[in-house]
């Protein structure tokens, strides 16, 4: 089962109110784009719980981005329900893997990372629109859910 991952412990917010930390996929022994990839987990987190929310509603394939590199997910419905999520190091290359998920499940995992960096924010006192914005989002998709 792939886990979205985020190491809360080194979320932080820079002079501009940019929050960034380590975040990646996780598959049995496998990471994507890299184990201590750091990026904007926050901004990630938001665009990810979109597209998701858009591709179980309407079917439409979804693209979930990093903001820093070319690493993209693409996910698309199977004819059985589950999601093929395919791992690229950019757009225009072959996957690196291709994993095979329910899409309660990988929604799960996304709503506990969204939740824990939106609690592991607040603690810390990091306040910008991008968390208020995630911790909707991750509110919406839960009782959506």
């Amino acid at each position: 089962m792939i886990e979205v991952r985020v190491d809360t412990d080194t979320l932080s917010q820079g002079a501009s109110g940019s929050i960034t930390g380590v975040i990646s996929l996780f598959d049995k022994g496998w990471t994507f784009p890299e184990s201590e990839w750091n990026d904007f987990p926050v901004v990630i987190l938001a665009w990810w719980l979109e597209a998701l929310s858009t591709l179980s509603h309407t079917g439409k394939p979804a693209e979930c981005l990093f903001m820093d590199g070319s690493q993209v997910l693409r996910v698309s419905l199977t004819s059985s329900g589950a999601w093929l999520v395919e791992c690229l190091a950019s757009e225009d290359e072959e996957p690196v893997r291709i994993v095979q998920v329910q899409p309660s499940a990988f929604m799960r995992s996304l709503r506990e990372a969204s939740r824990s960096v939106v609690h592991a924010c607040q603690v810390r006192g990091f306040q910008s629109t991008e968390v208020s914005r995630l911790a909707q989002l991750s509110l919406a998709q839960a009782a959506g859910a």
